[in-house]
């Protein structure tokens, strides 16, 4: 019988030792982290300057108005992209029972409109999906109760149309039996 040799109590004066050590261990590695972290700031910034210098040379060259129609044409495509994977989303949780249309507006629904500016023209994309909670608590108060169509005043820039009024379906957990592996079928006696 062979006995494995212990292991040496460590003393608490070795225990505060190989603490300090550690912490000053950590005092100088956290220099190095330091520098390298102000490192990646510069070169960061060095290439937001360089991009800048780009862009104001093509600003320059192609003229202001047309890289700000450019810039604006490609903030409308994904505005407008965005809205449609919104409205996709919604309409396959709908198909898929995830939501269920209201009459109303009330608490936890999902709001979707179309917003218009003071001369009545639509806001593009056309399209707003939002959750009740995500609205200002003024706006809320007016549309609580209200039914499709109903349009209300915005902050004095246009108004809101409320074109659908949804709710998500509490999704039940599965089950023991549903979770549970099915056992194999029997096989038949041979013959």
């Amino acid at each position: 019988m062979t006995s494995t040799p212990t292991p040496p109590k460590q003393g608490v004066r070795a225990r505060e030792r190989n603490a300090l050590e550690r912490i000053e261990l950590l005092e100088q590695n956290i220099n190095g982290l330091v520098q390298a972290v102000q490192a990646a700031f510069n070169e960061n910034e060095q290439k937001l300057r360089d991009i800048s210098e780009v862009l104001d040379v093509f600003v320059a060259e192609k003229g202001r108005d047309v890289v700000q129609k450019a810039m604006a044409d490609a903030r409308l495509a994904r505005a407008a992209d965005e809205a449609k994977k919104a409205k996709d989303g919604l309409d396959l949780a709908l198909i898929e029972g995830k939501v269920v249309q209201l009459d109303k507006v009330e608490e936890g629904a999902i709001i979707t409109g179309v917003e218009k500016n003071k001369a009545g023209e639509v806001i593009q994309p056309g399209y707003v999906q939002l959750a009740l909670s995500t609205v200002k608590p003024e706006f809320v108060e007016k549309m609580m109760g209200q039914a499709v169509g109903f349009t209300f005043e915005t902050d004095g820039s246009g108004s809101f149309e409320v074109t659908g009024i949804y709710k998500a379906v509490p999704q039940s957990e599965p089950t023991a039996q549903e979770t549970a592996p099915q056992a194999a079928p029997e096989a038949a006696p041979a013959a």
